[in-house]
């Protein structure tokens, strides 16, 4: 069979490249942790919202400012407030294994996020995925789900300009 361009088959399902990463097949969609399945992203049988990058402001400089912040063994959360306090709109944050954050960090952030600053979760594994909470956690801070850190930064900038956008209509 000759695949059509971006995309390619797996387990005998036509799928699009965006939706597949360099994993095996077992851990393409998923894996199971601590006997649960933790789904890496939806089943890709639905089209993404496009960007229409024609509407982004130009100037680079108008853009929300948005940081990547590392949560690991040393975390410090100094960083943070100082961030907030110099008018950081969001920050993601890069976490270990399936999506946790130092507790130190932890407060930092949650803090950051009741000021207004927007906080997503990020994993630093390439080969992993944030695995949410069973239940809705309180104070749960949100996940990027499948994005890198660097991938979530760009949506989460994509995500103020549009919230920017609509306030201003």
């Amino acid at each position: 069979m000759v695949e059509p361009a971006g995309t390619t088959t797996s387990a005998g399902a036509l799928l699009r490249v965006r939706f597949v990463s360099k994993a095996t097949r077992r851990e393409a969609f998923g894996h199971v942790a601590d006997g649960v399945l933790a789904m890496r992203r939806s089943w890709p049988d639905a089209v993404e919202a496009a960007i229409d990058v024609g509407r982004l402001p130009a100037d680079d400089a108008s853009w929300p400012w948005v940081e990547i912040v590392t949560s690991d063994a040393a975390a410090d959360p100094r960083a943070v407030p100082t961030l907030v306090a110099a008018g950081c709109a969001g920050i993601v944050v890069a976490t270990t294994g399936n999506g946790t954050v130092h507790r130190a960090l932890e407060a930092a952030l949650a803090d950051a996020a009741a000021r207004g600053c927007t906080v997503l979760r990020a994993t630093r594994c390439l080969a992993g995925a944030i695995v949410e909470p069973t239940l809705a956690a309180v104070g749960t801070l949100p996940s990027a789900g499948a994005l890198t850190p660097q991938q979530a930064r760009v949506e989460l900038i994509v995500r103020l300009l549009a919230a920017r956008a609509a306030v201003s209509r």
